[in-house]
Order: C-alpha cells, then sequence, then structure tokens
C-alpha cells in the first residue's frame, strides 16, 4: 500500500513540476496549405534547471491515416516538415520551451503523427498529438458552378485507347505461339525413345549445375530418379518407390551382367550417401557419375546408337 501511494506521489509531484502538450494552428487543414504544430514544454521554477532532451524531427512526419469511410486507421500518410523552429521563455515564474513545425500535407485524409518523446531530468514523457484533418475545398464561381481539379488524359493513354485491339492482338499472337511451342515439344519428346529421352533429362540436370550453387542433395535427387526412371521402363520394373538394395535385387534377375549391376548399384548408393549421410563429392567425380550412367544408358541400348 505504501509503495502504491509512493507512485501516486510522485506521479503527481512530476505533472506538477513538468508539462508537456501539443496542438494544431488550424485543425481541419487544406490540401497544400501551410499549417503548424507546436509543442510545448513548461517546467515550474522549481524545476527549472533540469536538462530537456529533444530530439526535433526533419523531412517529414510518417503517419497513420484514415480516408473517407474508413473506420481503421493504416500506415501510409506523410506529412511534410517545411522547417521547425525552437524556443524558450519565462512566464509567471515558468520556463516554457517551445517545438513550432511548419507542415503541409498533399493527401485529403485524417493524419495520426506518432507520439514525440521528450525526457525532463531523469523522467520521459509522451506528447499526444491532436488527429489532424486534410481535407479539399471546391471553390463556388456562381451558384450553378462549381471549379473542381481535372486531371488531363497523358498521351500514351489516350494512345493505347485508341489502338487498343493492336495490344489484344499481340496479347493473341503470344498465347498461340507459347501453346504451339509446348505443344511441339510434347511431340517431339513423345516421338523421342527411351535413351534419348533419358539423355536429354541426364543433359538438362547437366547444365544446371545444382551442385556448384549449394543445392548437392537436389542434384543427386534428381540424378536417382533419372537413373531408376531409365532401369524402371527399360525392364519394365517399378523402381521410383524401391530402396537401392531393393533395386539391387530386381536388376540381378533382369539384368546378367554383374559388372553392369555393380556399376548402376555404385551410382545409387552415391546419391544415398549424399542424400542421407551428407557426403560432399568433389566437382570432378559428379561430372565422373552423369558420364558413367550415360556410358551405361548407351551400352544397354546398343540398338539405338545412331550409325556413323
Amino acid at each position: 500500500m505504501k509503495t502504491i501511494l509512493t507512485g501516486i506521489f510522485l506521479t503527481f509531484t512530476l505533472f506538477a513540476l513538468a508539462q508537456v502538450s501539443a496542438h494544431w494552428g488550424k485543425n481541419p487543414v487544406l490540401v497544400g496549405e501551410h499549417n503548424s504544430l507546436t509543442l510545448t514544454l513548461t517546467l515550474t521554477s522549481q524545476n527549472s534547471t533540469q536538462k530537456i532532451q529533444y530530439q526535433p524531427k526533419s523531412g517529414s512526419f510518417s503517419c497513420e491515416i484514415k480516408q473517407k469511410n474508413e473506420t481503421l486507421w493504416k500506415q501510409g500518410g506523410e506529412l511534410e516538415i517545411l522547417a521547425v523552429q525552437d524556443s524558450t521563455f519565462t512566464e509567471k515564474k515558468k520556463n516554457i520551451t517551445t517545438f513550432v513545425y511548419k507542415t503541409i500535407a498533399w493527401d485529403t485524409a485524417m493524419y495520426r503523427v506518432p507520439n514525440q518523446q521528450v525526457t525532463i531530468g531523469d523522467s520521459t514523457y509522451f506528447m499526444e498529438i491532436p488527429p489532424l484533418a486534410v481535407v479539399f475545398t471546391k471553390k463556388k464561381i456562381d451558384p450553378s458552378i462549381f471549379e473542381i481539379p481535372i486531371h488531363a488524359e497523358s498521351e500514351w493513354w489516350m494512345w493505347l485507347k485508341k489502338y487498343w485491339w493492336i495490344f489484344a492482338l499481340a496479347i493473341l499472337a503470344l498465347i498461340l505461339l507459347i501453346r504451339w511451342n509446348i505443344r511441339k515439344k510434347a511431340n517431339r519428346i513423345a516421338t523421342m525413345s527411351l535413351r534419348e529421352r533419358t539423355l536429354l533429362a541426364l543433359s538438362q540436370l547437366k547444365k544446371k549445375e545444382d551442385w556448384k550453387h549449394g543445392k548437392l542433395i537436389l542434384h543427386y535427387s534428381s540424378f536417382s530418379s533419372i537413373v531408376k526412371m531409365y532401369l524402371g521402363s527399360h525392364f519394365e520394373l517399378n523402381l521410383m518407390e524401391r530402396t537401392t538394395q531393393e533395386t539391387s535385387l530386381l536388376l540381378k534377375q533382369k539384368l546378367k551382367d554383374e559388372n553392369s549391376v555393380k556399376r548402376i548399384l555404385n551410382l545409387l548408393l552415391e546419391a544415398d550417401m549424399v542424400k542421407f549421410a551428407k557426403t560432399t563429392p568433389s566437382d570432378d567425380q559428379v561430372k565422373k557419375s552423369m558420364q558413367e550412367f550415360e556410358h551405361i544408358v548407351n551400352e544397354l541400348s546398343p540398338l539405338e546408337l545412331p550409325n556413323e
């Protein structure tokens, strides 16, 4: 209880020794109209020796805003600061320090300037600034005519509206060209032999060079998938979900050449070591493995080799 009373006493004492406030020169204000924001710090004579620490802002205030028909504050407002002046004077045994900001706003909205922090002695105060309304007023010329801003259309927009059909045709032609290329590529791949499709996938994997860009595991995952895809299609086996040991047993039933089975098994084991044991083969070893698999594909597809 004593602690609470002490805190209340100190709060009222500080309030009596120092007061802070903020007010606008005009509120509301018109778009593009100069305005002033005055921050006032008042010290009583008993507290006049306390040091005031406040860093004036420059450039602009980044404000929260509410525009027409909106109920929630949002980021994005800006009040431009044209100048700032400070002064100190004594009035009725009170030392008064003011900071006067000259501001201007270019968008209609309700602006909420962030609270300004000031330190007086060992105490910190936050000056709450009232929201500022920035509005646009129509100028009345006569009882039936109002002056309102007219924004002329740019030349490129007028040209676009006039010749929009050219852009429409260009976009349609581009879409048709893309679809034609996709279909052509799909037809070309569909007519390729298993050997050609496999070597094409291997060539694309080489060009990506994932192992040189910190993606060694991704490279070997793709490499082992290409190996299993080829072997599964060549020997009519489902190998994609098989372990390396299961793949080895199935290959031994289809491929009587033990040396070829051993070479294939070494490639798959190398991929497993990278994916699960986090080993790091050298650049030469990565290239050598892909070259070895290319030799195996050519050996297992002798009838598909081009005549020279």
